[in-house]
């Protein structure tokens, strides 16, 4: 369904595309005006609202946001084409969407997500700096990626000697006992969500997970997601009683060593990537990242979230 909205700058008309269910395979015709990072969105069956704009009956910038029942939206795309930027294209689809949310569907707060990978993210936030109430964008996850074939910094091979009752493991030879502990753990609630081994079961990479015992009670992992060409390493966790012996380290060290094996085999992972919540980590490992990892990264983005409540529209 398409409203138009009667603003016109240089000719340039605004419209309003609601995807339900029914129609949603209809985002896809916008995929060359979505910004990479969100073009997974555009195949999902969700409830979204988009807004257009075009000049002389030609798509030239796009923004689009999810609906969800609690009354809030998160937007995830803002694209002008080249020849369109600096004309105030993106502010004015931008405004219209915020405007659409707001005052026609009563929604109580509004998110925005991007990764700064891109140069659409220049334009984003120039865009949120002129909104009133909107503050800066913060990063909540950092992206590493690494060349897998040419990765071979010397602290790999640095000597480590674990005590005699600790034993890395392969994840795929997780037991029954391994599993009984899990449950246990997160009943107890003893593992934070984003922690927990099995998250994304779907896409994880058994031949370089790595799993850790400590007097044959497991105490830690690394675990590992194959996304097409690229290995990332997803999860790393260790029992805080045995944080400060450096099994931590050792657990991506034993990851990437087994992600080596696999370069030299029929399927080689050609990149890697490597995640962190800054918001997460102790002063340690944002030591051992900055000297060991970000110098041999080939490329860094962040993720960033910003939301905005609209007080309004909080009933009472």
């Amino acid at each position: 369904m398409k409203i138009l909205i009667f603003n016109k700058i240089m000719n340039i008309k605004y419209n309003i595309i609601i995807f339900s269910q029914q129609n949603h395979s209809e985002l896809l015709n916008y995929q060359v005006l979505t910004i990479p990072i969100a073009r997974n969105h555009l195949k999902q069956k969700n409830n979204y609202i988009g807004i257009e704009a075009c000049f002389e009956e030609q798509k030239i910038g796009f923004i689009f946001a999810q609906l969800f029942k609690n009354q809030t939206a998160q937007i995830f795309s803002l694209f002008v084409q080249e020849p369109f930027r600096k004309q105030k294209v993106g502010q004015t689809l931008f405004e219209h969407l915020i405007d659409l949310l707001v005052k026609e569907k009563k929604l109580v707060a509004v998110g925005f997500e991007y990764e700064d990978l891109f140069p659409e993210s220049l334009i984003i936030e120039k865009i949120l700096a002129r909104q009133k109430n909107w503050h800066v964008p913060q990063p909540y996850l950092i992206r590493y990626y690494f060349d897998s074939y040419q990765f071979d910094p010397s602290w790999l091979y640095l000597p480590f000697r674990p005590l005699e009752t600790i034993e890395f493991f392969k994840w795929s030879d997780l037991t029954d006992k391994d599993h009984y502990i899990l449950q246990e753990m997160k009943q107890n609630n003893g593992i934070p969500p984003l922690l927990w081994p099995f998250r994304g079961e779907e896409k994880i990479e058994y031949r370089t997970s790595v799993g850790l015992r400590y007097k044959s009670q497991l105490v830690g992992w690394c675990v590992t997601h194959r996304l097409e060409n690229t290995l990332r390493y997803s999860i790393l966790y260790v029992q805080k009683n045995l944080q400060r012996f450096g099994y931590g380290i050792q657990l991506l060290i034993e990851s990437i060593k087994l992600h080596d094996q696999l370069m030299h085999g029929e399927d080689p992972i050609p990149l890697a990537l490597f995640e962190v919540r800054p918001e997460q980590i102790n002063s340690t490992w944002a030591r051992f990242i900055e000297k060991r990892l970000l110098p041999y990264a080939i490329k860094v983005s962040k993720k960033k979230w910003v939301v905005k409540f609209y007080n309004e529209n909080i009933l009472i």
